[in-house]
Parts: structure tokens; C-alpha cells; sequence
């Protein structure tokens, strides 16, 4: 479940919880093999609205990329690592490994950067869901394939996204972006700006928060100060805030998750090599 979307660093324009502005990043040419690794730690876990904790957690992850034809190929591997025992009961344990194939590109016609993926969501050590202060736990896994849209070159970035979710629920949650980012010092500190909003069908909703209606979901603003160390090393501290648009998800989410609303504040080192 990224986010934050599975909302959820660099959908921020640059960099905040992994979501579709990042993956719109799309390169025009192949490239040679590239890794970097993610080591954020964030205040709590929030995605696409929900609250799943609200303590402090790791989300370490690893990306491999490779040029392939005329576009870019990636494998990464997100994990969410709970530092209370909020999550799962237990403090120090996972909760959550994902797993995500994507391929990017631009499209030859619209030159829009386009990027479709498939996402397997993992869930270990977690229990049944008891209400807003217990564990919460809706599978053991799932999957997505998932399309993007976005033009990375306009000054508000707009991007879209399509996820649908063919094991679970069998519903398809949207997401909108918009951002900008301000260099500060070239080449070395940006700050970005970011505004996303979801929508889920009626299915994705009454599984996830028992509403039985398409609608709004989360509304998100994020902000990020990307700074580049050297060419191997980026430290960017972050912040987010998370709502939930629609009245009676508001009200469904009091009884599953722990908060309507969230603010998460987080920090992360990119090793890039």
C-alpha cells in the first residue's frame, strides 16, 4: 500500500511517499542498470486516507531500473517496519512488503509520460481488525495493475492515475496530482509543493470503509526539501497532511481506523549507486 498512496515523496513532484508523480518520471531513452535505496522514517502510516497507525514507522525500499526500448524498466521492493505495537502487537516487526513491476515511457502521440505497473501488497504479522485502537488487518494479500498519466514538463505537473485491484475487492481507486518545485540552490536544494485527491468505486469503498457508493476519498497536500549531499547521497525531510473528503466515509473510517485526518511529518536518505 503505497501510497501515500501505496498517497503515498516523490508524487509530492519530487519526492514524498511514492505515488504517481514519481512514477511518471519517465525517461525518453534506455538507460544503463541503476539502484537506489529508500530509508524514510515517518511519524505515522497513513494510506490513501487510512490511518493504519499513527506511530512512528521505517519504510525502507529498493529500487533496480533499466533502460529497455524506448523506455524505462523497474522492479522495487517497499517494506513498512513498525517501531511500536500498534500495527501488529508487536513492536520491531513488519507489516507490510509490496512489491511493484512498472514499466515508463512517453507516449509517442500526446507526449504525455505513461507508466504501467502491477503491485502485489503482502501483509504479515498482522491480526483481525478490532476497532480504532486495535490491529488492523482487511487481508493477507492483494494485487493491482495500475496506469499513469502526466506531463512532468508543465509547471504544475498534472498527473493522473488508475489502480484496480483484481484479488481483494475488485474495485479501482483514482488518483489526481498536481505540483511545483522551486529550486532553492542548483542542483543541490528544491522545495516542492504538492495537492492529490482520490476517488474509489463503490466496490473499493465498501471494502475498505464499509460505503457502499463511489466518492471522494483523501485529499492530500505534501511539501518536501529534496537535498543533494553528492551524487550518491539525498536527505529530504517532508510533511504531509491527509483528510477524508466524503461524509459518510468520515464517519465509517471512526470505527476502523484511527483518525479522519492526519498530519505526518517524515525525513529520508536516497542512496543512489
Amino acid at each position: 500500500m503505497k501510497k501515500m498512496t501505496k498517497v503515498m515523496w516523490t508524487s509530492l513532484v519530487v519526492g514524498l511517499f511514492a505515488a504517481p508523480g514519481a512514477l511518471l518520471a519517465a525517461d525518453a531513452g534506455p538507460a544503463p542498470l541503476a539502484a537506489s535505496i529508500d530509508l524514510p522514517v515517518l511519524s505515522s502510516y497513513v494510506w490513501r486516507g487510512q490511518d493504519l497507525t499513527d506511530r512512528p514507522v521505517v519504510q525502507p525500499s529498493l529500487t533496480l531500473t533499466k533502460g529497455i526500448g524506448s523506455g524505462t524498466l523497474s522492479l522495487n521492493y517497499w517494506q513498512n517496519f513498525n517501531l511500536t505495537d500498534q500495527a501488529t502487537g508487536n513492536s520491531m516487526e513488519f507489516s507490510e512488503h509490496d512489491i511493484t513491476l512498472s514499466y515508463a515511457f512517453t507516449c509517442p502521440i500526446t507526449g504525455a509520460g505513461m507508466t504501467l505497473g502491477i503491485v502485489n501488497y503482502d501483509f504479515p504479522n498482522q491480526s483481525v481488525a478490532s476497532g480504532t485502537n486495535g490491529n488492523i488487518a482487511l487481508v493477507k494479500d492483494t494485487r493491482e495493475v495500475y496506469w499513469s498519466a502526466g506531463y512532468s514538463d508543465l509547471w504544475l505537473q498534472p498527473a493522473v492515475s488508475v489502480y484496480y485491484d483484481f484479488k481483494a475487492e475488485n474495485g479501482f481507486y483514482y488518483l489526481a496530482s498536481i505540483g511545483h518545485s522551486f529550486e532553492i540552490q542548483k542542483d543541490v536544494a528544491s522545495f516542492a509543493l504538492g495537492f492529490s485527491t482520490g476517488l474509489g468505486s463503490k466496490d473499493y469503498n465498501k471494502f475498505y470503509f464499509g460505503s457502499d457508493k463511489t466518492a471522494l476519498e483523501d485529499g492530500n497536500v505534501t511539501a518536501a526539501l529534496p537535498y543533494v549531499i553528492n551524487k550518491s547521497w539525498t536527505i529530504t525531510p517532508g510533511a504531509q497532511y491527509t483528510w477524508l473528503w466524503d461524509s459518510t466515509i468520515r464517519d465509517d473510517a471512526g470505527g476502523l481506523y484511527r483518525s479522519k485526518d492526519e498530519f505526518v511529518g517524515s525525513i529520508k536518505a536516497t542512496y543512489t549507486f
